[in-house]
């Protein structure tokens, strides 16, 4: 751990997918409209969804400021893509992952 920087979760309930948000294909202008992200999270009973919330809320003000810089970030990333390019990227959709996953690495 000595020169590890970055720490990742690698529970296969826990996922969080960065998506793009584009206009729709038939518009005159094609765009980036935004930045989303998708949060999946699979953890016990309604305890701990409200410890969830609750941490969630806690987190979102100090976090407000980082997503919008690091959301321009990627937008203006990904404007400077072609558009074809982009519509190509898979669909982000999620699932929850199989018993088989449970207790186990990603």
């Amino acid at each position: 751990m000595r020169d590890k920087n970055i720490a990742h979760d690698v529970n296969p309930y826990d996922e969080i997918i960065i998506t793009l948000i584009l206009t729709p294909e038939d518009h005159d202008h094609n765009d980036v409209l935004g930045v989303g992200a998708f949060f999946r999270i699979f953890q016990g009973g309604p305890e701990n969804a409200e410890n969830m919330l609750k941490l969630m809320d806690a987190m979102l003000s100090e976090l407000d400021e980082m997503i919008k810089v690091e959301s321009a970030s990627v937008k203006k990333e990904a404007r400077a893509r072609p558009m074809d390019e982009l519509r190509k990227l898979p669909v982000a959709e999620t699932t929850a992952p199989g018993p088989e996953k449970a207790g186990k690495r990603k």
